[in-house]
């Protein structure tokens, strides 16, 4: 007698999409509806308290590591685990999709495997990391889980509500503990992300699907200008040892720089500016700027960086200066497995949905799993490019087949045909 087939893993949308908008609720604005989530704040353990309620009512067995990342299993109890997973912490006013997507997606799946799967030979994980925006430590809570974390960085991380140790131990974790969070790469089979976009790309190309064939790598530094301070109306400007002039100059050639020496898909921000001593009628002592590159290849990151570099020696010395460098954070450009990108595409196409290939321009908790297993990435698309911010918006039909896409892909994973 031939075995009974089973039913296509399926979505379900209202169920889907009223827990994206309950997820919502916590830290929204009265104002603007933009959400003020920041990791390890009252409203994230309030959001963490709902999502560890959602997934033992989804018959997840639930823990919550030295991080703080929130851990749903189903399945085995030890061996490899297929893992789904994002983030619920949230920019300062962000919008309801960023990381939660993947959260509540990577949920949706576990529903589905219990309801069509309930003898599950394998394990399946959903994960909602800590801190991937960084308002402590960027991406802290994957980071900490496969072994990358250091004691210094610890020690030295700050964030919105003082010193992260002292927000570790108000939220009831240690800092001196974080090394337990470590996890061997036996512990992951594959892991899995959906994800909105985040850019225009996918809506001005009319695709509804992007598979991710790389994350882009990320340098993010301060350089610092130290001039001298004086009096704004009896200091001639060439006998001036302005900070900002110099910082003002390396800014503007370094764009000049990168749009016309460097290929399209390099990004280069000047995020954030602090002057000193900060008045209008002094001349600045100091002038520190902090500035991102990102780009797929590391070698361009490098070639950027030192441009970036040789023009801000060149714009101190013109204004009679001197410049530091400091570098703050270093993300390798992190490629998807070709493997996990074949398998998407081939559940995409199994059902009718075109796809396009493309690079990552944010980081993801997916770049730092890449390191540790196969990794595949879905984007769907942002309307209007439109993120990190209360007007980030996906239409439902792309978030349900995102979802149901993913759904598909965890169960050719686990062998669940």
């Amino acid at each position: 007698m031939a075995p009974a087939t089973r039913p296509k893993p399926l979505v379900c949308g209202p169920r889907l999409l009223a827990d994206l908008e309950a997820l919502s609720r916590f830290g929204r604005r009265a104002t603007d509806h933009g959400i003020d989530r920041p990791a390890y704040s009252p409203s994230y353990r309030a959001a963490l308290d709902w999502l560890r309620s959602r997934m033992e009512e989804a018959g997840l067995t639930v823990r919550m590591d030295a991080a703080g990342n929130l851990i749903g299993r189903l399945g085995r109890s030890s061996g490899p685990a297929v893992v789904c997973g994002s983030h619920i912490d949230t920019v300062p006013g962000g919008g309801a999709l960023d990381g939660a997507l993947g959260v509540v997606a990577g949920l949706e799946v576990a529903r589905q495997l219990t309801d069509l799967v309930p003898g599950l030979t394998r394990a399946y994980e959903v994960v909602a990391f800590a801190d991937e925006e960084g308002a402590y430590l960027s991406e802290i809570g994957v980071r900490a889980m496969v072994g990358d974390v250091s004691p210094d960085e610890v020690r030295s991380a700050c964030g919105p509500d003082g010193p992260l140790a002292d927000v570790l131990s108000r939220f009831g974790l240690n800092a001196a503990d974080l090394s337990l969070a470590a996890r061997p790469p036996s512990d992951f089979a594959a892991y899995l992300e959906l994800h909105i976009e985040q850019g225009p790309v996918l809506q001005t190309l009319g695709k509804r699907i992007g598979i991710v064939t790389e994350i882009v790598g990320l340098l993010t530094g301060d350089l610092t200008f130290f001039g001298e301070a004086n009096h704004a109306g009896t200091t001639p400007l060439p006998m001036r040892k302005d900070a900002f002039r110099a910082a003002a100059e390396t800014v503007s050639a370094a764009f000049a720089a990168v749009e016309t020496e460097f290929p399209a898909e390099t990004r280069l921000t000047f995020g954030n500016i602090q002057l000193a001593p900060g008045a209008a009628n002094v001349v600045p002592a100091t002038a520190k700027l902090t500035y991102e590159i990102r780009a797929g290849d590391e070698a361009l990151i490098d070639a950027l960086h030192s441009r970036v570099l040789a023009l801000a020696g060149r714009a101190a010395q013109r204004c009679r200066v001197e410049v530091a460098d400091r570098t703050l954070a270093r993300d390798a450009a992190a490629p998807m497995a070709p493997e996990m990108i074949a398998t998407l595409e081939s559940v995409a196409s199994a059902r009718g949905v075109e796809t396009v290939r493309m690079p990552s321009g944010a980081g993801h908790d997916a770049q730092v799993m890449a390191g540790v297993c196969p990794t595949g990435m879905i984007f769907v698309p942002s309307i209007d490019g439109v993120s990190h911010n209360p007007s980030e918006r996906t239409d439902v039909d792309d978030i349900l087949l995102g979802a149901s896409l993913l759904c598909h892909a965890v169960f050719d994973v686990l062998g669940c045909r």
